[in-house]
């Protein structure tokens, strides 16, 4: 779990790089093949896991980008980074982010990238069970602090289950 605990610092560009070390450079095409495959074991994990409850899981769409997008999601503004969009239920990764990702990640490039893809499939997740909805509405009627502090709680419960993801491909030797 240390090692994981790291490798998030380090893919989010807080550590340097080590003295006398250079980035590796991946190639944009290396990292969107590579997200694509975890996208896939992501959705693998999921099916598995709202199986296991009972329920029957939908996949979301998986699209990549390269420049920023506008009009996607209802949001008219041009967007840029990992994002999930309730609307279409599609997962969006922008190919720069993940260049960029994939020369800070340097060895542990399959746990961030992976990590990545988790995050934005846990918002599928969380639409898909109505925790989106709930949190809309709870936002809708609170004051600007309270909606941010709850807004904030949904990212935290989509972070846990990226973790949960990680346990998994962990123990697979995915990551």
């Amino acid at each position: 779990m240390r090692r994981f605990h790291f490798a998030l610092i380090a893919a989010a560009g807080l550590l340097p790089a080590p003295l006398g070390l250079t980035a590796v450079s991946t190639s944009a095409n290396v990292a969107t093949q590579m997200s694509e495959k975890l996208f896939h074991k992501v959705d693998e994990f999921c099916s598995q896991q709202v199986a296991s409850l009972g329920g029957r899981y939908r996949p979301p769409k998986l699209t990549f980008f390269a420049e920023p997008i506008s009009g996607v999601c209802d949001v008219q503004a041009a967007l840029v980074g990992p994002f999930y969009c309730p609307v279409n239920e599609t997962v969006y990764l922008d190919r720069q982010f993940l260049n960029i990702l994939s020369e800070r990640a340097r060895n542990d490039l399959n746990l961030a990238l992976g990590y990545v893809v988790a995050h934005e499939v846990a918002h599928h997740i969380q639409n898909v069970i109505g925790t989106t909805s709930m949190v809309d509405e709870a936002r809708a009627r609170s004051t600007p602090e309270l909606a941010q502090r709850t807004f904030t709680a949904m990212e935290l419960q989509a972070d846990c289950y990226s973790g949960l993801w990680a346990r998994w491909a962990d123990t697979r030797g995915l990551i």
